[in-house]
Order: C-alpha cells, then structure tokens, then sequence
C-alpha cells in the first residue's frame, strides 16, 4: 500500500509527557515503532522485517496521539536512526484509516455487528440449556483442555455470565 508522512505524539504510559515525532503512516506494519524513549521495555519478541529477515525487538506500551485522537497501544523500539512508524494495531485503536490516494489519516468505524451477530447466535443456540450442560459444551468448545475452567454468575442468562479462563 506504501507509506506517507504523518505527525504524531508519542507519550509516556501516564500520558504525563508527550514527544511530537514525523511518522510513516504503514498500514503494513502491524505496530508502531519507536527509537529508545523512557517507556519501560515489557518483553522481546521476534519480527519480520520487510527483507524476510527475522529480528528480536523489544515491546512496550505508550501513548499516540494524532490530532485530537489518542490510545495507549504497543510499541516496538526500533534501531536507531530507524523511521518511526505508525501501524496498523495504533490505527485501529485510533479509530484512523490510511487514505492512501490522499496521502493522510481519516476516521474510521468501529465495528462490533460480528460480536454482536455471534453473541445472539450463541444465545439462541444455548437458550434453554442448564448451567451444567452450558458449562459442558463450553469445556468441549475449549478443546476438553484440563487447563481451563468455567465460571458463571448467577445473575442474567447463563451465556452472558459465562468467562474463559485459565485454571491457577
């Protein structure tokens, strides 16, 4: 799709300091990357760069703001003197969309209609079931894996208070 140039601000965790950087607007990029900032460094990870090749770079968190549109998003620290780059994960979070004929950012939708479409097919398929049998089918859904477990609440259907999660 290419790149093109865009200004942004790039700021701490606390949204406390914010760094007006030139960006490359990459919707072929999945994260924003970054030169060393004081952002705390969470994990390494492996990356494919444009050429094929496989690199390890570090992950953190920070603000991006552009215009009057900020989120906090996952950042990569690049090498240095590397461009700064604005991805897709901090695009969709921004609710921003690359117009590449214009060359700029525009405002994108949110959608949640596919939540939403498979959270009533989910309904009415499990309308009527006991917690147990919900409870059941959830686990054969989960793979039968022994590793995780169902919770449900008691208010509400039992679809809507049924939450994934990972056994202790």
């Amino acid at each position: 799709m290419g790149t093109f140039p865009v200004a942004i601000e790039i700021g701490d965790p606390t949204g406390s300091r914010w760094l007006e950087v030139a960006a490359l607007a990459d919707t072929g990029a999945t994260y924003t990357s970054v030169e060393d900032l004081s952002v705390v460094r969470h994990v390494a990870a492996s990356f494919v760069l444009a050429d094929g090749r496989e690199v390890q770079r570090d992950i953190g968190h920070a603000w991006i703001r552009v215009g009057e549109r900020s989120a906090i998003t996952l950042v990569v620290f690049g090498e240095p003197g590397a461009p700064v780059l604005l991805g897709a994960h901090a695009l969709e979070g921004l609710r921003l969309a690359a117009d590449p004929v214009g060359r700029r950012l525009v405002p994108a939708p949110a959608f949640l209609l596919t939540a939403y479409l498979q959270g009533a097919r989910l309904a009415r398929e499990y309308e009527g079931m006991s917690l147990h049998e919900l409870g059941t089918r959830m686990t054969a859904v989960a793979g039968g894996r022994a590793d995780r477990r169902i919770e449900m609440g008691t208010s509400g259907s039992a679809l809507g208070s049924c939450i994934m999660t990972r056994s202790p």
